[in-house]
């Protein structure tokens, strides 16, 4: 499943806020008789490149709480038939890949219901070894972010995700972050080498923060690309992200200009 975003500035930050109404889990549902029906649905593979695989077979999926499975085909399809009403969390899984889920998504039944597509991400095989804020001379308005990553032999471009919280604990876990950025560094022996994530004071204050505040970042490599996966934390409503690899960078502590 793709994972959704309050709003989306053009430098790419973003507060991952969102709310459900429903709650509860497994086949508990609205009053009224039990009836049965198929649920289906497709899932996307997507390599830590960003390519997408032709075959699409072999991811496992299960409803939480019950011994219903199903694996996708080679076009990503899969089908739980002789499911009563009810609430349902669905998880996929395949090695390589990751996991991702649809989170408590009602099932009237009577006939088939099709979830859609979800989207399933590999994480890259690298991360952050060294994060800072590039300080620069006759700038003192934005804030410059930079990367080193894990691997020396990295060239090209890469996708990065940025954890920005109100203490040192902030992290990918949704109860530390209160916003994420998106950086595209472009990397020369595993170091960006462009220094190009500039971040204005507007994009902080339309997010949440203050001027004069000090807030923490925590940058974490992510798939290449656009797609992400990830579901809903409902303790917290913000998202879980499933594309990135966990090994949190340094913690990089700003004031807001």
């Amino acid at each position: 499943m793709k994972a959704s975003t309050k709003s989306l500035l053009s430098l790419g930050l973003f507060v991952a806020v969102g709310s459900l109404a429903l709650t509860g889990c497994g086949s508990q549902g609205p009053a009224g008789p039990k009836l049965t029906g198929a649920i289906s649905g497709f899932v996307t593979l997507v390599n830590a490149d960003g390519s997408q695989p032709a075959d699409r077979s072999g991811v496992a999926v299960t409803l939480e709480g019950l011994s219903s499975t199903a694996t996708t085909d080679v076009n990503g399809f899969w089908s739980i038939p002789n499911l009563e009403t009810g609430i349902y969390t669905i998880d996929y899984n395949k090695a390589g890949y990751g996991s991702s889920k649809t989170v408590q998504t009602q099932f009237i039944g009577g006939g088939p219901k099709e979830i859609g597509t979800v989207d399933l991400c590999a994480a890259p095989g690298f991360y952050i070894g060294n994060f800072w804020n590039k300080h620069k001379a006759n700038d003192s308005i934005n804030i410059y972010l930079a990367f080193k990553v894990s691997d020396s032999t990295v060239t090209g471009s890469g996708r990065v995700f940025i954890f920005c919280g109100l203490d040192s604990t902030v992290s990918f876990h949704p109860q530390t972050y209160h916003s994420l950025i998106t950086a595209t560094p472009t990397y020369t022996g595993g170091v960006d080498s462009t220094f190009n994530t500039k971040v204005t004071p507007a994009a902080w204050t339309n997010n949440g923060f203050t001027n004069g505040e000090t807030i923490y970042l925590a940058a974490y490599t992510a798939n290449a690309g656009t797609t992400n996966s990830g579901y809903i934390d409902l303790a917290t409503g913000r998202t879980i992200y499933t594309n990135i690899d966990t090994t949190r960078s340094n913690v990089v502590a700003i004031i807001i200009p």
